[in-house]
């Protein structure tokens, strides 16, 4: 039996360095493990390791990624706020620099002006100089000059006496020239009268007046006393209405008074005021009457006051023409008619040419 009993063996378990053998208490023979076996834990120990360094990384990502995230975002409005600040800066000192430009340009347009202005001080200064030298000669000239006007100031009595009878002399002079002008616009006149007298002008009051001793309709009248540098007679006053009659002695005489324009008002041709009230009275009792619608012109037909009478403008008539007193430099006389003078002769030329011009003047 004992035979054919086997030992029963004691398993030990021994721990080296994370490796389990199992070996009989007493000591077997040893049997070398294969090299692979024995590195076999080593590996997984290691992916162990690794998968838990992988999860504690994962772990502290999930921890630290919204901590990271909110440091990005500060980062990113930190750049943003930097940026801004470089903007700003830049465009300050664009202003700056522009501001500086500008007031360089200032500086330099001040200089040139400093430069303009300096060049004209120095002319001004030439100017100045030269003006100094020539004060300088004028000065010279003066003095030497000084005994000169003492001399001549030593004479100044003697010319003012020699003034004093001068001036004397001059009025004298200045009034005899003036009496001898007065002498001679008197003699002129007279002469004038004598020279209008021998051609049959009469004067009175001042004026000059030709009774005609032909006949004329009114128109053809008063364009034959404009050649005479004069009017149809006028009347403003009861001594100048006397006159006429007297001399007319009843022979119907062309005045100048007419109607003019549709107002049928009455005028007189050498531009004297006609005044209704005053001359109402030279008119006969019942005249103007406008016999036929066509009397518009005026007649002195009797030998008093009261001679006048309206009449067609075209009838025949003797006629008065009336002149003022000043006589006339360019005044011409022939055998005893007063001819015209050149500005009465354009009048007449002009009569001569269009001799209907008076008629379309006074007619209604």
């Amino acid at each position: 039996m004992k035979e054919n009993k086997k030992e029963v063996q004691v398993a030990h378990f021994t721990v080296d360095n994370q490796d389990i053998s199992l070996w009989p208490r007493d000591p077997s023979p040893k049997k070398e493990s294969p090299a692979a076996l024995r590195t076999l834990p080593s590996v997984y120990v290691a992916i162990i390791l690794l998968a838990v360094g992988l999860v504690v990384f994962f772990l502290a990502m999930i921890i630290l990624y919204p901590q990271l995230l909110g440091r990005i975002d500060d980062v990113k409005i930190s750049v943003d706020m930097l940026k801004g600040r470089a903007e700003n800066t830049s465009v300050f000192l664009s202003s700056e620099i522009k501001k500086l430009r500008n007031k360089l340009e200032d500086s330099r347009t001040q200089v040139q002006m400093l430069n303009h202005s300096l060049g004209y001080s120095e002319v001004q200064m030439q100017l100045l100089s030269a003006m100094l030298k020539q004060d300088t000669a004028q000065l010279q000239a003066l003095t030497s000059s000084w005994e000169e006007l003492e001399a001549l100031n030593a004479q100044i009595p003697m010319l003012k006496q020699d003034l004093k009878k001068t001036g004397e002399l001059n009025a004298k002079v200045e009034q005899l020239r003036k009496d001898l002008q007065t002498l001679g616009a008197s003699l002129a006149q007279q002469r004038y009268i004598l020279e209008m007298a021998s051609q049959d002008w009469k004067f009175f009051g001042g004026n000059f007046y030709y009774f005609s001793t032909m006949k004329k309709s009114w128109y053809s009248a008063e364009q034959f006393c404009t050649t005479q540098d004069s009017h149809l007679t006028s009347v403003t006053s009861a001594t100048e209405q006397e006159f006429l009659y007297k001399v007319a002695k009843g022979v119907p005489y062309w005045i100048g008074l007419t109607k003019i324009g549709s107002s049928g008002s009455w005028h007189w041709v050498d531009g004297t005021l006609y005044i209704e009230k005053e001359n109402v009275r030279f008119w006969i009792k019942g005249e103007p009457n406008d016999r036929g619608e066509n009397e518009r012109c005026v007649t002195l037909v009797k030998s008093s006051l009261m001679s006048w009478n309206d009449l067609t403008c075209d009838q025949e008539v003797q006629f008065i023409c009336k002149k003022g007193p000043k006589p006339s430099e360019t005044d011409q006389f022939h055998d005893g008619i007063l001819l015209h003078s050149p500005s009465s002769s354009q009048t007449q030329h002009k009569g001569d040419s269009h001799p209907s011009n008076i008629h379309r003047e006074f007619s209604p």
